[in-house]
């Protein structure tokens, strides 16, 4: 569902195919970037407390972004690093 409103959000900030486009593939090589890292975390640190903090990280980041967005202010740029 956050990859549609981001793409969606990005099509109303710009029509640029290649713009758009981006948003999925940043998508996925912040998903690589992030879980092999992790997968090596997971080996020392608890799960639980793996998935507490992910979670938690998750969570303000689109509290964040939620409020940035609802406040008509979002620039091109911010969608990339949301």
């Amino acid at each position: 569902m956050q990859d549609v409103g981001s793409a969606w959000l990005m099509v109303t900030l710009t029509t640029h195919p290649l713009m758009v486009a981006s948003i999925q593939a940043i998508t996925s090589f912040s998903i690589f970037l992030f879980v092999l890292p992790a997968g090596a975390k997971a080996d020392i640190i608890e799960q639980s407390t793996c998935y507490l903090g992910f979670f938690l990280i998750k969570f303000l980041s689109r509290i964040s972004f939620l409020t940035i967005s609802s406040s008509g202010s979002v620039l091109l740029f911010m969608v990339f690093c949301g």
